[in-house]
């Protein structure tokens, strides 16, 4: 399942009445895609301020839920994790960080984070994320917008920074991000062989993961997991993984991606999705006879 990018599209009709005759006609067909969420690079972030910083983040994302209706439309699946816990070996009975703005406060207060004006500073320095996104991606643009201003509630600055695609992804592989988009690559990638990648350093997620003191435990494990047959050593491992994940804040979930189709139920028949998203079962479509 894809997670945290969404696909939109507009068909617009000339009159009222042929639009309403037409969505008649129309079936919408639903696919798991895949993930979006949003990486922390804990090296970049460091000792300074990380082990406070992702957490109070975790709990002031207050506006998740308003990115899903207002931005995503509902048309995506809020997640809690980094991949869908529908798919084989992803639940891991991960509960969510809850909304608490006053539990973010406490975080960033007892880390001797004081509120000066609108930002928060320690030591003479502000405490201030950075975080790329894609600058002609206008979802990402608009869901960064929405945390920028939730984490001003509670004195972090997140500076924006609009990148060229091409800039944006070498800044992902080399690590130079404190937050960045990301996104996962859907079935029949996940968990195994977008978990494999986790091990590659030129791939965000070992970025986001190299500052883990588990990191060379994950790692082992997961190259144990991808030639294992052994389900049930396979089901614990990838629910420890996922745990670990999720009790260091490394990701910020964002959405769980579905692929959209439209087909004519009057005309067509046996619509089906491929195992992946980029395939087109066109061969299984048949007129349709009344």
């Amino acid at each position: 399942m894809l997670v945290n990018v969404i696909w939109f599209f507009i068909v617009k009709f000339a009159a009222n009445n042929e639009f309403i005759n037409i969505i008649f006609f129309f079936l919408c067909v639903v696919f798991l895609a895949a993930g979006i969420f949003v990486s922390f690079r804990i090296n970049i972030l460091g000792a300074i301020y990380y082990a406070t910083g992702a957490y109070a983040v975790q709990h002031a994302a207050y506006s998740l839920g308003n990115i899903i209706k207002y931005i995503l439309l509902n048309q995506e699946i809020k997640a809690e994790q980094i991949f869908n816990p529908m798919l084989e070996y992803c639940n891991a009975g991960i509960i969510p960080y809850e909304y608490n703005i006053n539990k973010a406060n406490e975080i960033l207060e007892n880390a001797g984070w004081k509120k000066k004006g609108l930002y928060r500073e320690k030591d003479g320095i502000i405490l201030s994320i950075d975080m790329h996104y894609i600058g002609i991606d206008p979802k990402q643009k608009a869901i960064a917008e929405i945390l920028q201003a939730d984490l001003m509630n509670v004195g972090i600055k997140l500076n924006l920074s609009a990148e060229e695609s091409t800039i944006f992804y070498s800044l992902q592989s080399n690590g130079s991000f404190d937050m960045i988009f990301n996104k996962t690559w859907g079935p029949p990638f996940e968990p195994g062989t977008f978990a494999g990648s986790m091990r590659k350093p030129s791939h965000a997620d070992y970025q986001a993961q190299s500052g883990l003191k588990e990191k060379e435990y994950i790692n082992n494990m997961i190259d144990k997991l991808i030639v294992s047959d052994n389900t049930t050593f396979i089901a614990e491992k990838y629910e420890e993984i996922l745990n670990i994940f999720h009790n260091e804040a490394v990701y910020l979930p964002i959405s769980y991606e579905l692929d959209l189709a439209l087909v004519r139920k009057d005309r067509v028949k046996n619509f089906q999705f491929g195992n992946m998203v980029t395939e087109f079962m066109l061969h299984t479509l048949e007129p349709y006879n009344d």
